[in-house]
């Protein structure tokens, strides 16, 4: 469970900047929903591959007591959460906006919604590096048995999401509401990455 939680950061702490999209007026919310489908794909790739191809290896070479071999394999895949993640993230902030537009502006979805959108995208594109390094420090903590560790970033990273989120949605101007809880969300994650950083290596 410990570590379900804390692999569904990512998606707990987007599910927590809904609600303050939701306050932040008309098209906000399904501008972080279209965003958050966008982000899916580089996601998946780089963050989610990484960690699941780590962990069967980190798991074995932990049961082993093979701690230096461990800390070497864990390093080699933070090196390439890295290398992979920063330039899909620099990519999708390049295209982002001519990338809403080909995918989605058609129809009801207007002008006002591809802006919303494109702003969503740019402010959750942190994310992806931040997900990809906590992806593998994940799996170091799940093969070493740091589950207290990995449940309380799991918990932790909605709760900030969501309170960062209804703070910058008072202080931000309208058209960028959206943006900040989306923005919130990204933060939350690399809350969680360098904790995992500090506390779990």
């Amino acid at each position: 469970p410990a570590g379900a939680l804390a692999a569904s950061a990512p998606q707990l702490a987007m599910l927590a900047a809904m609600w303050p999209a939701s306050l932040a007026g008309e098209g906000n919310m399904a501008a972080l929903y279209y965003a958050e489908r966008l982000l899916e794909l580089p996601l998946g790739l780089v963050g989610a591959c990484l960690g699941m191809a780590a962990l069967p290896r980190l798991s074995r070479l932990a049961r082993a007591g093979r701690w230096r071999d461990f800390a070497l394999l864990r390093d080699a895949s933070l090196r390439w959460a890295v290398r992979l993640s920063l330039p899909a993230a620099a990519g999708l902030a390049a295209v982002s906006g001519p990338l809403v537009d080909c995918l989605l502006g058609h129809g009801a979805f207007d002008a006002n919604a591809v802006r919303l959108t494109a702003l969503a995208v740019l402010a959750y594109v942190p994310c992806l590096p931040a997900c990809a390094v906590s992806r593998c420090l994940l799996a170091g903590c799940h093969a070493a048995g740091r589950r207290r560790l990995t449940a309380l970033t799991g918990l932790l990273t909605p709760l900030l999401a969501l309170g960062t989120g209804l703070l910058l949605i008072r202080v931000l101007d309208a058209p960028v509401r959206g943006a900040g809880a989306a923005a919130a969300a990204s933060f939350a994650l690399w809350v969680q990455t360098a904790l995992l950083w500090g506390l779990g290596r």
